[in-house]
């Protein structure tokens, strides 16, 4: 008896710590659910400020006075490390055909055969040039791609602040046209959100302390729905509010999408794609 009374302990708490997770994770779910209303509209405001910013400082000067081409400076450094790679090339290659025409073993972990001046010399000329090429290439890469990657970084804060900034009117306009009572209904509604993981949490307590008490269920049946009964008739104008603050907040999002799409549509327009820098287009603009 002893041990199936054990056992049967064991079993209840296995369950209501199985039943406590799936609460504690449905609270939290809820609770953040109902939180999006609420930050979302800070949240785009602070992006279209971000990306209309970065546009403004930085990105538009770029598109307008070098079409995101290189600088001068950056042109000559990109001449300069692209002749420099050209000849530690040719430096390498010229090294290797030399240890073949004047029959230089090779190792077997593929390096020339150090017991010959010539060979060390050549072996040192290989490495020299690897080591400057391997340092250099990705170097000159970035070079190549760098008009490529301000025209992005241009078009992403572009498009955004035009997104964030349409979706933000959006709001605002259907929000507090359609609102009323904003803030004492705004007030509740962030009370609610506190509520509800108050509420859930309580829950969880309510249920372990069945297991020591089982009779303040009743109790509490009771009180939650004479509250029950006591809110209703009450909702109605508050009702309206979080329907007006959820479909604001929809049409926030969708006019944010088709804002920014709009904004990517522009830019390319506007301001073409430049192509990979090169010998032949890095002096002019392209």
């Amino acid at each position: 008896m002893a041990e199936k009374k054990e056992l049967n302990v064991k079993e209840t708490i296995g369950c209501l710590l199985a039943l406590t997770i799936m609460i504690a994770i449905l609270v939290v779910f809820t609770v953040i659910v109902q939180s999006i209303p609420v930050l979302l509209p800070p949240i785009f405001l602070i992006a279209f400020i971000v990306n209309y910013t970065s546009w403004r400082k930085t990105d538009r000067f770029v598109a307008k006075r070098l079409k995101f081409w290189l600088t001068d400076t950056e042109k000559r450094q990109y001449i300069e490390l692209s002749n420099s790679i050209v000849y530690y090339h040719n430096k390498k290659k010229n090294a290797q055909n030399a240890a073949v025409n004047e029959g230089i073993r090779v190792n077997q972990n593929g390096r020339l055969s150090a017991k010959s001046y010539r060979g060390q010399d050549l072996q040192g000329a290989i490495d020299e040039s690897e080591a400057f090429l391997n340092e250099n290439i990705p170097i000159l890469d970035e070079f190549q791609k760098r008009p490529r990657m301000r025209w992005k970084t241009a078009r992403k804060h572009f498009s955004k602040s035009i997104g964030f900034g349409m979706a933000i009117m959006v709001w605002f306009v259907f929000f507090f046209v359609n609102a009323d009572n904003i803030v004492d209904n705004y007030s509740k509604y962030v009370y609610n959100i506190g509520d509800t993981a108050q509420s859930g949490f309580s829950l969880i307590g309510d249920l372990w302390k069945t297991v020591i008490d089982s009779d303040s269920k009743e109790i509490e049946k009771k009180d939650t729905h004479t509250q029950i009964e006591q809110d209703k008739g009450k909702k109605e104008p508050y009702d309206e509010f979080l329907t007006v603050f959820i479909k604001a907040t929809f049409f926030m999002i969708v006019a944010y999408f088709i804002a920014l799409i709009i904004g990517i549509i522009v830019f390319r327009l506007k301001y073409r794609k430049p192509p990979l820098v090169n010998a032949s287009n890095v002096i002019s603009s392209y």
